[in-house]
């Protein structure tokens, strides 16, 4: 919740939606009109306005609100941005899908990306809905939150995502033991590599915040992670697999459907402040949207990328840097040295994690089993490094 006792700002989801449905009163009744069904009734008419102004954003344009009659109130309604959702209910199941959404060849690519991932690495897949550990569910977390950051660090962009990851594990524990979230892992070993956190409600997935281990971007998880998803929610009779706002190449792809989220202002008739705050935040709203829908349409928005980044770099400037090792590979070498000149090394180490996405690549490129596969470094020069595989060997050498 933003605000204070006069004007009150609340998220639809987090603070409402998420948390039992606990609406204003002035909320009497929500209908999903993909669905054609309620998804909240009120029958306490009960009204107590002791607010000035009460604000709830990213409201789905789908998830129509009825109110109660009341002269005491008004409500102002505005666009935000767009959001993507997947129609289930269009397909028999995920090969129909796959098939006839995707098309063939996509899907012959996507089954690629799985096939090559469990060869080299042998994960695990795992759904927590309805039960899930407390330690798991803090490790689940914790990893996110790494990934997170290091994603972040590489697209050199502020890292947003944090402070509401701190929210979603406060509230998310009890409400996957109440099957209305569940969280999606891929493992490399005891390792999360690809974490997903879902909401849920009734017929409708909200596939919420999902992030990588970038060591592994070359295995193209968040495309394996769709289809897991997707297999799971036709599987279990799901309906509507909502995908949310942000406006992704690869998250067109797989929509067939959209929606726009709205901004809702409710305010006292009574009060000429209150009425005065409310229309000029409207107006600062669809000023805001429409100049939103200029620049892409001139891909001007595209300066603002670069703007994020020259704000992350200006950020980072005034922090200490980390200094991260360069390494230059020597593909395909043909033997390696002999072994007593070497030394074996345990890649799970901390000392040796800068190893981990060249020797991905390194398994990826060359298909081999990550078992199979043994990791060297030279007894004398502690700056080059052996991968012996079954098919390949490559040396990589630290140059800085």
């Amino acid at each position: 919740m933003i605000g204070n006792k006069k004007h009150i700002k609340h998220s639809f989801f987090l603070d409402l939606f998420f948390k039992d449905k606990c609406f204003p009163h002035f909320y009497k009744k929500i209908t999903n009109t993909f669905l054609n069904s309620d998804v909240y009734n009120c029958s306490n008419s009960n009204l107590n306005i002791n607010y000035s102004t009460y604000t709830v954003y990213d409201i789905p344009n789908y998830l129509v609100t009825e109110f109660i009659d009341s002269t005491s109130l008004k409500i102002l309604t505005t666009q935000l941005y767009p959001g993507y959702i997947i129609d289930l209910t269009c397909f028999n199941n995920l090969e129909d899908y796959l098939n006839n959404h995707l098309g063939r060849p996509r899907k012959s690519q996507l089954k690629r990306y799985k096939k090559r991932l469990d060869l080299c690495i042998n994960p695990t897949y795992k759904k927590f809905y309805g039960d899930i550990s407390k330690d798991e569910y803090h490790l689940l977390f914790n990893q996110l939150k790494t990934i997170t950051k290091h994603r972040f660090n590489q697209k050199e962009e502020l890292n947003f995502e944090l402070p509401f990851l701190e929210l979603y594990e406060d509230i998310m524990y009890t409400l996957i033991r109440n099957k209305k979230a569940c969280i999606f892992a891929i493992y490399d070993k005891k390792k999360p590599i690809n974490i997903t956190l879902n909401f849920i409600d009734d017929e409708t997935i909200f596939h919420w915040n999902s992030c990588y281990d970038i060591d592994y971007q070359m295995f193209n998880l968040g495309h394996i992670n769709m289809i897991n998803h997707l297999e799971w929610a036709f599987k279990n009779g799901f309906k509507l697999f909502d995908m949310s706002r942000g406006d992704f190449h690869h998250k067109r792809k797989y929509i067939n459907k959209n929606y726009i989220y709205n901004q809702q202002i409710i305010y006292n008739a009574k009060s000429f402040s209150a009425s005065i705050i409310a229309h000029l935040t409207v107006q600062k709203l669809k000023t805001r949207y429409a100049l939103i829908k200029i620049l892409k349409k001139t891909n001007l928005h595209l300066w603002y990328g670069k703007y994020a980044k020259f704000k992350y770099l200006k950020v980072q400037s005034g922090k200490e840097k980390v200094v991260q090792k360069e390494i230059k590979v020597d593909f395909d070498i043909l033997e390696i040295p002999e072994i007593k000149k070497l030394k074996q090394i345990d890649l799970l180490k901390n000392e040796n994690t800068f190893l981990v996405k060249p020797f991905n690549y390194f398994l990826y490129k060359n298909q081999e089993f990550v078992d199979n596969v043994k990791i060297y470094v030279d007894k004398n020069d502690n700056k080059i490094y052996y991968f012996k595989g079954i098919k390949k060997h490559q040396k990589v050498i630290i140059t800085n």
